[in-house]
């Protein structure tokens, strides 16, 4: 039904990540945790990717992924790791590079926070939602 997402890599342990990472609505069910997630915050994290790819490429600056722990507070609480930031970018959630130089992957600082934006969001319009329909 989404192809598309087949070539940014995403599989399901990367969707169980997302999930991780609070980027996806969803539960566990039964013993063996397999993971339901919604059709509608799927489709949110489409757009997101998708409008992603079309910013005006302008100057980044890139950081490790221990410093973006380190500059973005949020980062922390929405369960991002190096493992995992390693995993959203693979997934073309965040962007980045590989530096020969510095021996290590580096991510776009602003991506990285535009990252954290949609997922603040994501909470906004939760936190809207009416108790009762």
């Amino acid at each position: 039904m989404y192809p598309h997402v087949r070539k940014w890599g995403w599989n399901s342990n990367k969707l169980g990540t997302f999930h991780s990472c609070l980027l996806l609505h969803g539960r566990r069910i039964n013993n063996n945790g397999r993971l339901i997630i919604t059709l509608e915050s799927f489709r949110c994290l489409i757009e997101y990717v998708e409008n992603s790819r079309y910013l005006t490429e302008k100057e980044r600056y890139y950081v490790s992924y221990e410093e973006i722990l380190e500059t973005i507070p949020q980062a922390e609480y929405y369960c991002w790791t190096p493992t995992r930031i390693g995993i959203l970018r693979s997934g073309q959630l965040i962007q980045g590079k590989n530096s020969r130089s510095e021996k290590r992957n580096l991510v776009a600082l602003e991506s990285a926070i535009d990252l954290i934006n949609f997922t603040k969001d994501r909470f906004d319009r939760i936190a809207r939602k009416p108790i009762i329909d």
